[in-house]
């Protein structure tokens, strides 16, 4: 006897009868709802599907303009996909029109624009960190940096574990340093050649760092 046999049986039952009279009507609103919601999700999924594709050629296409030293206009083009894209092509775009105005000299817009990915929720955290991490040290190469809100902005990505614990600590160590508060400073880079888990280069770097506070 197949399922569809063993529940007929079942319904011809005087008690099968009763269940149905007293929970029917909630068995089928909660099915209606598994029916719709399966439905729905696969919409959804085509939707994103869609949104995913449409993404894709746009920012193929300003990537394009890069290329063709179309740079004001790729510019335009990345700006319109980091506010209507979803998260993975906002992402790329706001890289992207980073890197652009780093390469047309100005910093102060790639650091805005770093600000922007590293505040928007909506983005990964390791890359929030990451355009934090690339906002804080083209800011100290501005005129007059705002030291403390640079180290400060800088403190939670020193957590243990975190991915970008240790550039970090570094550009932390370099604040100090450029504030002239070397034992501070001294202190970070000494701290960052002690740890076994430091990255060489950075830990190179450090050394460096330590050894020309001393002049």
């Amino acid at each position: 006897m197949d399922i569809l046999d063993e529940i007929k049986e079942d319904l011809r039952s005087e008690q099968a009868k009763k269940f149905w009279h007293n929970h029917g009507r909630h068995i089928l609103a909660a099915v209606a709802i598994l029916v719709l919601g399966t439905g729905l999700w696969s919409g959804l999924q085509q939707y994103n599907q869609h949104r995913a594709a449409i993404d894709s050629e746009k920012f193929s296409a300003a990537v394009q303009l890069a290329d063709d030293q179309k740079r004001d206009q790729a510019l335009a083009e990345l700006a319109k996909i980091s506010n209507e894209a979803g998260a993975g092509y906002k992402t790329l775009a706001l890289f992207s029109e980073a890197n652009l105005q780093i390469k047309a000299g100005d910093n102060k817009a790639a650091a805005a624009t770093f600000d922007r990915l590293a505040d928007n929720r909506a983005i990964d955290p390791m890359y929030r960190e990451l355009a934090t991490i690339y906002s804080a040290n083209l800011q100290l190469d501005f005129p007059q940096p705002e030291f403390d809100k640079i180290f400060d902005r800088l403190q939670p990505l020193t957590a243990t574990g975190g991915a970008w614990r240790y550039s970090a600590l570094e550009l932390q160590g370099l604040v100090r340093a450029q504030q002239g508060k070397k034992d501070e400073a001294a202190a970070i880079f000494a701290r960052l050649q002690a740890d076994a888990q430091t990255p060489s280069g950075i830990k190179a770097r450090a050394e460096r760092w330590a050894s020309q506070l001393l002049f």
